[in-house]
């Protein structure tokens, strides 16, 4: 259900105009997580001002490198009124890489920390940028702005929820949703 939710989210994030999606050609499609080097050989190969670094000891990292850009990359953004694509920039800055399969709460959270990030999904050759508009939205509504709907506020407690159980770990989690202990236990 969490992921259906994550998913439901990030479909109201575009239709709601508040996602910049850019795409950038690489080229050639992803290998496996094996094929890490691979990886970070086909993304060496990015146009002029775009740069990638894959990390090749990823164990359990919340991501599986970075992918940084020093030109606006061209992209585009849903306008609600009109439900038509409209042409917007995201200027210079950096996004964490997700390569391969991921799960929609994993995208929700790396906007929600980051304000982006960049996928390159299985069988694309395509590297896809997607940011929050502003950057900082859901952070704001995670510190207190109020977020612009019922799911989005909802969004925001859902992210909580995620970052709460990386930070305490999965058993910890689970011993937390039986009672059997509480979050003042889990933080001392």
């Amino acid at each position: 259900m969490g992921q259906l939710f994550a998913l439901r989210c990030l479909a109201g994030l575009w239709m709601e105009g508040m996602l910049t999606i850019a795409e950038v050609k690489v080229g050639t499609k992803p290998g496996r997580d094996a094929k890490r080097q691979g990886n970070q050989q086909a993304l060496d190969n990015l146009p002029t001002g775009v740069s990638a670094t894959v990390d090749t000891n990823q164990r359990g990292a919340d991501d599986d490198g970075q992918v940084r850009w020093k030109i606006p990359l061209n992209g585009h953004f849903n306008d609600p009124q009109t439900c038509h694509s409209q042409a917007e920039t995201i200027t210079q800055n950096w996004a964490p890489l997700e390569i391969g399969n991921t799960d929609a709460s994993n995208t929700c959270f790396h906007l929600a920390r980051s304000g982006a990030i960049a996928r390159w999904p299985y069988g694309d050759e395509t590297l896809t940028v997607i940011q929050t508009r502003p950057r900082i939205l859901i952070q704001r509504w995670r510190f207190g702005h109020p977020a612009s709907d019922e799911v989005m506020d909802d969004l925001t407690e859902f992210i909580n929820w995620i970052a709460t159980g990386r930070l305490l770990g999965p058993k910890r989690m689970r011993l937390m949703m039986r009672g059997e202990v509480s979050f003042a236990d889990s933080a001392g």
